[in-house]
């Protein structure tokens, strides 16, 4: 409850329950899950919910196994955009996360085995597979957030950025048997994804696209990853300006195209232009 600071729960199981396993609210710092189980069976929220905002700060969840939800696995939610100090400093690392599915649902508003919607979160080294939707989203006010080492298979999109992450690193995450390996979110409403580093990712059998970047996605670094198997283009920047997309590696995808540029259109209507991207050294 509101007021919880510096707790620790660990070597901790949770079964047999209908929502959702850990649940915090209100104004906290320092509360850490480690080293334990949580399984839904089917339950309709989340292994871990925290609500994030300004008044908090240093959640964690480590070292532990979830399985069974239908909406999360582990949901940092805070969804406020453009917010420099909110819900600082989560941390997801070494989780297991499996079977987050709810089977009368295909929206993208759910599904998801990480999503982190706070300033400067770690995503590190976590392995999730068999979710609805996707295996991480970064949503609200992802700003310097890293995402590195995870594991993601079998889901519809692998890492998903949603209209409001900038300045954070996506880097050395395996992600296999997807429709699209990484997905960076259009710019609508005044909010939008930019300046991010996409760098050493290997993303495997992705049947769409293996990284696409969608309206205003601009000024972004995709270097060093590896696309292989799949069909569709391994890279799409659509209607995305000033990127720069080098040393990129495609393998085992014949007749299948390593970069496309193509136009779309703005919220407003206007014609969106891929423009000064540069695109070199890529094989």
């Amino acid at each position: 409850a509101a007021g919880s600071q510096d707790v620790r729960l660990q070597r901790i199981d949770i079964s047999g329950i209908r929502r959702t396993g850990v649940e915090v609210w209100g104004e906290h710092s320092g509360i850490s899950i480690q080293d334990s189980a949580i399984a839904g069976d089917g339950a309709r929220g989340a292994g871990i919910f925290e609500l994030g905002s300004d008044d908090t700060r240093d959640m964690s969840v480590i070292r532990t196994r979830i399985s069974g939800f239908r909406t999360h696995g582990i949901n940092f939610a805070q969804r406020d955009y453009d917010e420099p100090s909110a819900a600082l400093h989560a941390v997801a690392l070494d989780n297991e996360i499996s079977n987050i599915d709810d089977p009368a649902a295909a929206t993208g508003t759910h599904e998801g085995g990480i999503w982190s919607g706070g300033v400067s979160a770690a995503i590190i080294g976590n392995r999730i597979h068999d979710t609805g939707w996707d295996g991480i989203q970064t949503v609200g006010s992802s700003r310097r957030v890293t995402v590195v080492g995870n594991e993601i298979a079998r889901t519809r999109v692998g890492v998903y950025l949603e209209h409001e992450t900038n300045e954070s690193l996506f880097a050395r995450n395996a992600i296999a048997d997807v429709a699209t390996g990484i997905n960076v979110e259009w710019r609508y409403d005044g909010n939008g994804s930019s300046g991010n580093t996409f760098e050493g990712n290997r993303i495997v059998r992705s049947t769409e696209t293996g990284l696409f970047v969608d309206v205003q996605g601009d000024r972004n670094r995709i270097a060093g990853n590896t696309f292989a198997g799949g069909t569709g283009p391994a890279v799409v920047l659509q209607g995305a300006s000033g990127n720069l997309v080098t040393g990129n590696r495609a393998c085992e995808r014949p007749g299948q195209p390593l970069v496309v540029q193509q136009s779309a259109h703005h919220d407003d209507g206007r014609a969106a232009h891929s423009l000064r991207n540069r695109i070199e050294a890529n094989e």
